[in-house]
């Protein structure tokens, strides 16, 4: 009897951690930050909320060489509507038409395109003239502006 209890008890647990990072919708494909921030509440707020540092708005302007930034995440990961919402909004401020963002939503399975080898929701992967030149990983190291600029600078 203890095994039964002790094997629903792990089962129930499993459960609620499975489903405490899913949200009710579920996307997957590319998507317009617009229809992002309009279609997601979470993603939404977390934009509303960050606020942004002058100093690193100054240095995402800097960027004179065009950086591609390819935006792996999911609706559903908890990691991802923090740090989406935050990028965004570092890009919009900065206005620097030198940097351009793909956003492309994954399922559960974190299924991409082969290239990407995702394993990690969100992914940020920088590209310059078509050649990667760093990733940001569920989180930055120090922020996602000052991330972005060390790999930008030699």
């Amino acid at each position: 009897m203890k095994k039964i209890l002790s094997a629903l008890m792990l089962t129930s647990a499993m459960f609620v951690t499975l489903t405490s990072c899913a949200s009710d919708k579920l996307f997957v494909g590319e998507i317009k930050p617009s229809k992002l921030l309009t279609s997601f509440e979470e993603f939404n707020e977390e934009f509303a909320d960050f606020n942004i540092d002058e100093k690193e708005i100054a240095a995402l302007k800097s960027i004179k060489e065009p950086l591609e930034i390819h935006v792996l995440f999911g609706t559903w990961c908890h990691d991802s509507v923090r740090e989406v919402p935050r990028l965004l909004k570092l890009l919009e401020h900065a206005a620097n038409n030198n940097i351009t963002t793909k956003l492309i939503a994954v399922d559960y399975k974190k299924t991409a395109d082969e290239v990407y080898d995702l394993k990690y929701t969100p992914t940020f992967v920088v590209y310059r003239n078509n050649q990667q030149i760093g990733r940001i990983i569920e989180r930055p190291k120090q922020s996602l502006a000052q991330d972005i600029i060390a790999m930008t600078t030699p």
